[in-house]
């Protein structure tokens, strides 16, 4: 296979790049193909007499075929798709269109991206999932709570060699449900759109969303801080149960918050992250009318979470170990409601990640273990989740 690829390279002008990535050029045009395919095995452990073990299951977790090209100096383009995802619906953190999507240079002063792409908030969520030490992110970035993906247009900026980076975007507030039958590729009746704005400054140097695991071992400390925000409005919610809160789509006014802080050195990295969103909802949301919510005199509620991370990768034995707490309040209006978890990873780089095995353990604490959450359209019970572990093996081409 390697000699096949090598006389295509000489014939075609074809160059196979160390990490796998298959690169097309005939001058002003430039192409690459690359992949991802990973499966996993999930064990869940269950109440003793319980008798549905469905969830215990082989899993082909991703087959995505990606497509990344260049003409000129001027316009760049990305088009990936999962096939493992092909006939579901919208998934947030693993959906059946990732990117596709293309981007103008020729401005002096900006680049334009236009398209369906990742939506410029949250550190978590922008890591690619190829570099991501655990099989799922956690709670509050899986694509549940706000929409990882949508179609619209963002204008960016880096400066001070790429050390800092803005963004601002404005996108059809449908997310992922926007290439899907739930929205029938419409907007919400009120036309109106979602603003997302996202800026970062790293020190030293540049610091990638890639870069979770220090697998350099940088010999001086690296630091990024990132803040970011998001608003839009409604007059539709989504119908109930697409998603396990009802709450990422809901007529009303929405506003995200939230800011990270990333740093590494000598092998250890480690990442903070909060989020807090607030809801004012239209009075025809919910079965109480304003100004009362769950029986309380508000007309808005607000829900958010953290995450907290530390890893460490040894070179020797080419091993990353990783622990990370997060947690997620669904409703600042119901006491004792915060769900936490304590997720214990590790990662064995195989051939760095071209190659990775992974291992994650979910340690339920708090209500998941007790009966389930309360969001302001839900009732107590109806999420009862249980301890885990998931290993499989990513391969990248």
């Amino acid at each position: 296979m390697r000699i096949r690829a090598i006389v295509a390279a000489a014939v075609f002008g074809i160059s196979v790049p160390s990490f796998g990535q298959l690169t097309i050029s005939n001058g002003s045009n430039v192409l690459e193909i690359s992949g991802l395919l990973s499966t996993t095995y999930t064990q869940r452990f269950l109440p003793a007499g319980s008798i549905n073990f469905k969830k215990d299951v082989f899993g082909l977790n991703t087959a995505r075929f990606k497509l990344e090209g260049r003409y000129g100096h001027n316009y760049e383009y990305q088009l990936q798709l999962d096939f493992s995802r092909l006939g579901f619906s919208a998934d947030g953190e693993f959906p059946a269109v990732l990117d596709a999507n293309f981007t103008y240079k020729g401005l002096r002063f900006m680049d334009v991206e236009v398209g369906y792409q990742k939506v410029p908030y949250s550190r978590s969520s922008l890591t690619p999932f190829s570099s991501q030490p655990f099989w799922q992110r956690a709670e509050i970035a899986r694509g549940g709570i706000f929409s990882r993906r949508d179609i619209g247009v963002c204008l960016s900026r880096d400066f001070w060699k790429q050390r800092i980076n803005l963004v601002a975007g404005v996108f059809s507030g449908q997310g992922e449900y926007s290439l899907t039958s739930v929205t029938g590729g419409d907007n919400d009746p009120s036309g109106k759109l979602e603003y997302v704005a996202r800026a970062d400054i790293a020190w030293p140097c540049r610091y990638r969303y890639s870069e979770v695991l220090d697998v350099k071992h940088v010999p001086v400390p690296m630091f990024a801080l990132g803040i970011n925000g998001r608003y839009v409005e409604r007059s539709q919610s989504l119908p109930a149960g697409l998603v396990d809160y009802d709450l990422k789509i809901v007529a009303g006014k929405r506003t995200s918050l939230g800011f990270d802080l990333a740093a590494q050195y000598k092998g250890f990295s480690a990442l903070f992250e909060m989020h807090q969103m607030t809801i004012r909802p239209d009075s025809n949301s919910f079965d109480n009318t304003k100004p009362l919510l769950l029986g309380k005199p508000t007309n808005y509620f607000r829900f958010g979470g953290v995450i907290a991370q530390l890893a460490y990768y040894n070179r020797k034995i080419k091993s990353g170990f990783l622990i990370r707490y997060d947690e997620f309040d669904p409703s600042d209006l119901v006491l004792n409601n915060t769900e936490r978890t304590i997720s214990y990873g590790y990662n064995f780089l195989l051939d760095g990640f071209r190659s990775m095995i992974r291992v994650q353990y979910w340690q339920r604490v708090g209500p998941w273990k007790d009966g389930g959450f309360q969001s302001v359209t839900q009732t107590p019970g109806l999420l009862r989740v249980n301890d885990q572990i998931r290993v499989g093996w990513q391969y990248a081409f």
